[in-house]
């Protein structure tokens, strides 16, 4: 092989880093992105294993997500506003994204029912804008499409469908934003 080739062999391997829930590694297995195998669980644990997860690396993209476990291990929203904060200010990446939380379900055995999504959601759109980072939003979409909600009424999961459809809207926000850098 020519090495004239190897910048667009280095160009086709994205360096995008996914730090988040389950739901965020449904949607990032998709496109088959850096994703840490370990569910970033609540914005606490979220500090305490974030160097591990960026593995000493400067990223090009680091998307994020982090709610769901707060709202059921009951982070306060203060708490949980301070902690994006410092995640935030703790990222290395060109570019970073928020991926807000989708939707809670009517009594969900866990707690995670739609008003405190909308409490957390409101609160990480907060910080969001003051830190001006974009939020790329699954929330609005997964309300619109049901079909891609599992049929357990308490299951918070998504089908492969729901997956791909989320994996798209993360793909084409990036490709749509691409100017947001982090110092």
């Amino acid at each position: 092989m020519s090495i004239a080739f190897l910048p667009l062999i280095l160009c086709t391997t994205p360096n995008i880093l996914c730090i988040g829930d389950s739901i965020t590694h449904g949607w990032a297995r998709q496109v088959e992105w850096n994703c840490p195998h370990e569910n970033c669980g609540s914005s606490r644990k979220f500090l305490e294993r974030l160097e591990t997860w960026q593995e000493g690396k400067r990223w090009n993209t680091i998307v994020f997500n982090c709610g769901i476990h707060d709202i059921y291990n009951g982070v306060p929203v203060e708490e949980y506003k301070a902690n994006l904060r410092t995640i935030i200010h703790r990222l290395h990446a060109d570019r970073v994204y928020f991926c807000n939380i989708t939707p809670g379900r009517k009594d969900e055995v866990h707690g995670v029912e739609p008003e405190k999504v909308d409490r957390y959601n409101a609160a990480a759109l907060e910080v969001m804008r003051v830190e001006k980072i974009p939020v790329i939003d699954m929330y609005g979409p997964a309300m619109e499409h049901r079909e891609w909600w599992r049929p357990n009424p308490h299951d918070l999961h998504y089908t492969s469908e729901g997956y791909a459809k989320m994996a798209e809207i993360v793909q084409r926000a990036i490709a749509n934003n691409p100017r947001k850098e982090l110092n």
